[in-house]
């Protein structure tokens, strides 16, 4: 038989585990959406720019 508590015990640290890797998962993603938003802006600008400059023929 095992110590008391040692049940619980054991089920916080994978818990804290499993919330350790959400959190950084969560992290990684939020870095994926700032990269993709910087893009999408610089595109537009791009675009912008683009579409300001005379057209040759």
């Amino acid at each position: 038989m095992g110590e008391a508590g040692e049940s619980a015990r054991a089920e916080v640290e994978r818990v804290r585990r499993q919330l350790a890797e959400t959190l950084a998962e969560a992290d990684r993603l939020a870095k994926r959406i700032d990269a993709f938003e910087a893009g999408d802006e610089g595109e537009r600008i791009t675009a912008a720019a683009l579409a300001a400059l005379p057209a040759e023929c």
